[in-house]
């Protein structure tokens, strides 16, 4: 795994991560990434930042949506239902 720690004059710091993505992954986020108008890598950093509510789902994004929603009542402590 690199972990780097570097700036670009338009970026905040950011960190390099390697991964393996198995082919039934890579496709889910490949998909989602395409649909999205975002390179794999950027749909992967939505994914994280949306779980973790550091940032807010697309307009229209459900998946995202719900995620974040059961990510929320995790954290809280809150019971899941179904």
């Amino acid at each position: 795994m690199a972990d780097h720690d570097s700036r670009r004059p338009d970026e905040k710091p950011f960190r390099i991560v390697d991964v393996w993505l198995d082919e039934e992954t890579w496709a889910y986020y490949a998909a989602r990434a395409q649909a999205s108008g975002r390179t794999l890598e950027a749909q992967i950093v939505y994914e994280l930042q949306v779980n973790h509510e550091l940032a807010v789902p697309d307009p229209g994004d459900v998946d995202a949506t719900q995620r974040g929603q059961v990510f929320r009542r995790m954290r809280s402590g809150a019971l899941l239902q179904g």
